[in-house]
């Protein structure tokens, strides 16, 4: 169990180096591209890619389901096994990607060119990202089974590194679109795939090297198929239903919003993306060890995860969120040349929907584990499927747009109880109050403690820079004291006290007497 933790933990800070690099590429290249690009095309560039991949709702569940026993079969010992399902895996998402583009070339096109609201004089452009994004889907697919091996062995190190190249590739592509003279959409998304084609084969090539089970033999195993299907087919409901939120709610936006929506989405997704993988990168590191812990049977270990990743991944996230939660309009107006419209609300709301959503990723990957997700796959997505036609009848009846986010929220709230309903049995000792009690409770109060003096202090100071630096500066402190003595146990807060104290004498050269 120690040397796990210490996985995770050398997992976990490996994954915040990535995050510092790509925290300064990301803010920068957002700014560059909107301004390079315009809002009209950052919010066609948005929707259309966002339209492509509602093409992947019959690939997603298949893809978890590989990696699902591909890290099962590793936490067995079993490489034999191992090798059968990547095997069969690689023939399968050939079989899938041939669908997909059948289905895109009909459909998509005609989609595009009579329901989406996008300039006439943009409208090939928008083709071209179309063809462009569907190749990049299908190279995605067919190099899953590869990152699915990459990501079993726990190699997050080599996985920063090539994150962090591909950060650096995409800057030089922000350097690139500021001074062409040649269609910036177009060439933007084109530099974009090359990026990710190049990042794919690399992935496939340490695989090859490295790794025993991708030495495998192109061979149909039907039991191992068979395996495959039954869990993704139950998994179709949860994960279509997820894609269609995201990628459905996109469509709603340009649908009643046209694509200055979709460019404050994509600011949106900018910002949150960078401030939630800190939170993403905690629960990452320990999502393979849960698999793990359960194919072992090592159910304190499990249970352990299953209480703290949560807790942990909360806190990181709320320590962050705050502050711009607070300051999101003066940091945007700092941030960008021009703020599109609703950009604001945006954040703030997803903010709120991924602090909930961070609470349900450990539960998500312990019923996974079990294999048994049938009634949990249909009750937990049929909760998400309710989000689009709540939005849409909310949108035809006046509502902004920002309810398709306010909805999000309600939904988010409403799954996280029906998962923990369904996790019920499969895991001794596990329960729905004893996580309630130990984490939900917790947080909530964690929370609200938090940002009680912030937000007094935001609602009495005049709007500047003043404001937003004396808020972080308390959000931060209040943050930091209220997960430390409210949202930890004892040894916890020592574990922490005692990092911290290491940190500072590393930083400043003290040594302890």
């Amino acid at each position: 169990m120690n040397e796990d933790n210490k996985r995770i933990a050398k997992n976990t800070l490996t994954l915040y180096a990535r995050f510092f690099i790509n925290l300064a590429i990301g803010i920068f290249t957002g700014r560059v591209i909107l301004d390079a690009l315009g809002i009209s095309d950052y919010g066609v560039y948005n929707v259309v890619g966002g339209f492509i991949g509602l093409f992947t709702l019959i690939s997603a569940p298949i893809t978890g389901a590989i990696s699902r026993f591909v890290v099962f079969a590793l936490g067995k010992g079993d490489i034999s096994e191992a090798k059968k399902v990547f095997g069969t895996s690689i023939l399968v998402m050939y079989a899938i990607s041939a669908i997909i583009v059948v289905a895109a070339e009909s459909f998509g096109i005609w989609f595009i060119n009579n329901k989406m609201v996008i300039p006439p004089d943009r409208l090939w452009a928008a083709h071209w990202v179309f063809q462009i994004s569907l190749f990049d889907i299908v190279v995605t697919l067919t190099m899953s089974p590869y990152f699915a091996s990459f990501m079993s062995h726990e190699k997050f190190g080599i996985d920063s590194i090539l994150a962090t190249i591909s950060q650096f590739a995409r800057l030089g592509v922000c350097f690139i679109i500021m001074y062409t003279s040649v269609d910036k959409l177009v060439l933007y998304a084109s530099l974009l795939l090359c990026i990710s084609f190049t990042q794919r084969m690399v992935y496939r090539y340490y695989c090859k090297r490295h790794f025993e089970e991708c030495h495998y033999k192109l061979k149909f195993h039907k039991d191992i198929f068979k395996g495959i299907f039954s869990f993704a087919g139950w998994s179709t409901i949860g994960s279509s239903a997820a894609l269609l939120r995201s990628q459905g709610g996109n469509i709603l936006l340009n649908l009643f919003g046209g694509t200055a929506a979709n460019a404050a989405a994509g600011v949106c997704g900018t910002i949150v993306g960078v401030i939630t993988s800190f939170s993403g990168n905690f629960t990452a590191a320990a999502s393979p060890q849960i698999t793990k812990s359960y194919a072992a049977q090592d159910v304190v270990h499990l249970k352990s995860l299953l209480i703290r990743m949560p807790k942990f991944g909360f806190f990181i996230l709320l320590f962050f969120t705050l502050p711009v939660l607070l300051n999101a309009d003066w940091l945007l107006n700092i941030w960008l040349v021009k703020v599109p419209d609703h950009a604001v609300n945006f954040i703030r709301l997803v903010l709120i929907f991924q602090l909930l959503e961070v609470l349900s990723k450990p539960l998500i990957d312990a019923k996974n584990a079990t294999g048994n997700i049938r009634n949990y796959q249909i009750v937990v997505g049929g909760i998400i499927l309710l989000t689009l036609p709540i939005s849409y009848v909310a949108l035809k009846n006046g509502a902004p747009v920002e309810v398709i986010y306010i909805v999000n929220i309600i939904i988010s709230f409403l799954t996280l109880w029906a998962r923990l309903y369904m996790l019920k049995g499969d895991i001794v000792n596990f329960s729905s109050l004893l996580f309630i009690r130990k984490v939900v409770l917790r947080v909530f109060f964690v929370a609200i403690i938090s940002a009680a003096l912030p937000v007094l202090i935001y609602l009495f100071m005049d709007y500047g820079f003043m404001r937003v630096l004396i808020t972080s500066l308390v959000s931060v402190i209040t943050t930091l004291l209220s997960v430390l003595y409210i949202g930890c146990v004892e040894n916890e807060r020592d574990f922490f006290i005692d990092k911290i104290k290491l940190v500072f004498n590393k930083i400043f050269r003290v040594k302890n007497t």
